[in-house]
C-alpha cells in the first residue's frame, strides 16, 4: 500500500471507528517503516498533511493528501458499505492512480481485514489493527511485490494521526 494510502486509512478508522462518527478538518500523518536493499535496512519517515475536503455523510469523504517536503499531491475517495462494524470500506485515487487503483478492506472496530488493492501490479493483500484507545496509531502490512522477484513479501508501517482539527 501506497504511504498517501494508509493516511487515508488511519482517517477513516479514526473517524468511523467511535460510537458516534466525526467530521474532520484537517490533521497530520506521520508513517514509519523500514526497508532492505540488498544488505541494508534503510528507515523512512514520512509526514503528510490531511485536508478533508468533503464528508458527505457517516458514510463518505474525500481527503487531500500532501507529502511534506513536495511530491504530488492526491485527493482520495473512501465510503464504506453501511455504518455497521465490519462494513467493507473503499478508496479511489483521483490524482496519482490513471489505472484506477482502488483499495478495499473491512473496517472493525481495533482492525481492519481483508485488505486488497485492484488494479495495482506492485501491492496485493494488507491488514491492519489499531494500536491505542484513541485510535490515532495503526500497524498496516502491506504485501508489496520483490523488485527482483515474482513474490510478495509483507512489509510493516507504524501509522499516527497528530494535529487533528474537528469541525465545529
Amino acid at each position: 500500500m501506497q504511504p498517501h494510502s494508509m493516511c487515508a486509512v488511519a482517517l477513516a478508522t479514526y473517524m468511523w471507528n467511535r460510537p458516534e462518527w466525526l467530521f474532520l478538518n484537517n490533521a497530520r500523518t506521520e508513517i514509519e517503516y523500514t526497508i532492505s536493499e540488498g544488505s541494508q535496512k534503510i528507515f523512512r519517515h514520512l509526514k503528510y498533511r490531511l485536508e478533508v475536503s468533503a464528508q458527505k455523510s457517516d458514510k463518505k469523504f474525500t481527503v487531500y493528501i500532501l507529502r511534506d517536503g513536495g511530491g504530488i499531491a492526491c485527493s482520495i475517495t473512501v465510503w464504506r458499505d453501511s455504518s455497521q462494524e465490519g462494513s467493507r470500506v473503499y478508496q479511489t485515487h483521483s490524482q496519482q492512480h490513471v489505472a484506477g487503483l482502488v483499495e478495499e478492506y473491512d473496517l472493525w472496530k481495533n482492525k481492519l481485514v481483508n485488505g486488497r488493492h485492484r488494479n495495482s501490479l506492485k501491492y496485493k493483500k494488507f491488514a491492519g489493527e489499531v494500536l491505542d484507545s484513541d485510535r490515532k496509531k495503526i500497524r498496516l502490512i502491506s504485501e508489496i511485490k520483490h523488485p527482483d522477484k515474482d513474490i510478495y513479501t509483507p512489509l510493516s508501517y507504524a501509522v499516527e494521526l497528530k494535529n487533528i482539527v474537528e469541525t465545529e
